[in-house]
């Protein structure tokens, strides 16, 4: 849970959840998440590790290792 404040100064609540997960094999970048988002002000945007933004909330080819995702 996240308290965000909205362009017009309220404090939104955005949640967000991991709906998917595939775990990627030993040395191969094949794994994937999927990620809700409720509340706040949609559209939403993810990034994973300091990436460009994106609507999408499934990432795949991901290799196994810890990641950042921010929602916008």
């Amino acid at each position: 849970y996240e308290s965000i404040v909205d362009d017009t100064d309220c404090i939104a609540a955005l949640t967000i959840s991991l709906t998917s997960l595939t775990e990627a094999s030993c040395n191969e970048s094949n794994g994937g998440f999927e990620l809700a988002a409720e509340g706040g002000q949609p559209p939403y945007a993810f990034s994973v590790n300091g990436g460009s933004p994106t609507t999408e909330a499934v990432f795949s080819n991901i290799a196994a290792g810890i990641y950042q995702v921010v929602a916008t």
